[in-house]
C-alpha cells in the first residue's frame, strides 16, 4: 500500500484547462472535490451517455443488415430508443388485438358491414343465447345455431321479418360487437408490417455500434474533465484544485507541470487523523506476472 500525500495546485485562471489536461496526462492526482455537490457532469452530457449506452445494449443483440445509415451516433442512439418505444407500443396493441379476436371467436369471420347490408335489404338478423335443450322451442323464419357457449348454451342467429320470433323464457339477446374479427385481423397485419419495418431499420442502425462506443468514450472523457474542472475552486485570477498523490509522484509534480509549460504552485501535506486518503496498491515486481494473468482471466 503506497503512502499518499495531499496535494494542492494553484494556477492562473486562464490555465485551468491546461492544468487539468497536464494532471490527466501525468496521472498522479486523485482529485478530491472542494464542493462535491458542484462536481458533476452537465445534465445533457449525462443524458447523452445514458442514451448511447442503452442504444448499444439494444443493438448488441441484432445482426447488422442493409446499408449503414449516414447519421451521427447520438441521433442514431435516439432513433434506436424511439424505435424501441414504438415497438413496445405496437406489441402491446398487437397483444390486445389478439385478446379481442379470441373473445370474438363465437362470431366467426362475419363482417359488421355484411349485416348492415342485410338490414338495408329488410333482413335484420338477431342473435340470442339460449339453453341447448331449448333450441327447438325457438320459432322464426330462420333459426341457425352458430356456436356453443359456456353453460350448455348456444348462440343462435334468428331472422323473423314479421312480428317477433317465439323464444323460450331463458333466451337472452346478445348485442353485436363493436368491431368484427376480420377488421381486427387486418389491423394486426398492419402492425406486423410496421414491426418488420422497424426491425429492418434497427438492423441498419446496428452498423453504428462502434461509432456509438467511440462517441460514448469521448463524452465520458468530456464528463470526467467537467467533473475535474468543477472539483476545483476559482477566484478572480486564480484556480485551485486538490487531491491525493503517491508520495514519490508528488515530489516530481512541480517539474512535470513545468515541463508541460505551466506555471503552477504545488504544495503537499501529510493527511490529518480525520482524513482518509484513497488506497493505492502497487504489486512487487515478482507479482506482476500473476497480476497480469488474473487480468487476462477476468477479461
Amino acid at each position: 500500500i503506497v503512502k499518499m500525500l495531499k496535494v494542492f495546485c494553484v494556477c492562473r485562471l486562464e490555465d485551468r484547462r491546461p492544468l487539468l489536461d497536464a494532471l490527466g496526462r501525468l496521472g498522479v492526482l486523485h482529485i478530491t472535490p472542494i464542493d462535491p455537490a458542484r462536481a458533476v457532469a452537465a445534465e445533457q452530457t449525462l443524458t447523452s451517455l445514458d442514451r448511447l449506452a442503452r442504444a448499444r445494449q439494444v443493438l448488441s443483440e441484432l445482426s447488422p443488415e442493409g446499408p449503414a445509415p449516414d447519421v451521427d451516433p447520438l441521433r442514431a442512439a435516439e432513433e434506436t430508443l424511439e424505435i424501441e418505444r414504438q415497438r413496445a407500443d405496437l406489441n402491446n396493441r398487437l397483444a390486445a388485438l389478439h385478446r379481442q379476436m379470441a373473445q370474438l371467436d363465437v362470431w366467426g369471420d362475419v363482417r359488421l358491414e355484411q349485416l348492415a347490408q342485410l338490414r338495408q335489404r329488410g333482413v335484420e338478423p338477431r342473435f340470442y343465447s339460449a339453453p341447448a335443450d331449448q333450441v327447438a322451442q325457438v320459432s322464426a323464419e330462420l333459426v341457425a345455431p352458430l356456436h356453443e357457449l359456456p353453460g350448455s348454451r348456444v348462440l343462435l342467429a334468428v331472422i323473423h321479418r314479421q312480428g317477433k320470433p317465439s323464444l323460450p323464457d331463458e333466451a337472452r339477446e346478445i348485442p353485436l360487437p363493436a368491431v368484427d374479427r376480420p377488421t381486427l385481423r387486418a389491423e394486426a397485419a398492419e402492425i406486423d408490417s410496421e414491426l418488420d419495418q422497424l426491425d429492418r431499420r434497427q438492423r441498419q442502425l446496428a452498423h453504428l455500434r462502434d461509432t456509438m462506443l467511440a462517441a460514448h468514450a469521448e463524452l465520458s472523457r468530456r464528463a470526467a474533465l467537467t467533473i475535474a474542472d468543477r472539483s476545483g475552486m476559482e477566484g478572480d485570477q486564480l484556480y485551485a484544485i486538490q487531491g491525493w498523490a503517491p508520495v514519490d509522484s508528488a515530489a516530481g509534480l512541480p517539474e512535470g507541470l513545468a515541463a508541460a509549460g505551466l506555471e503552477a504552485a504545488v504544495q503537499t501535506a501529510e493527511p490529518t487523523d480525520d482524513e482518509h486518503p484513497p488506497t493505492l496498491v502497487r504489486y512487487p515486481a515478482w507479482a506482476q506476472p500473476i497480476k497480469a494473468l488474473f487480468k487476462i482471466l477476468n477479461t
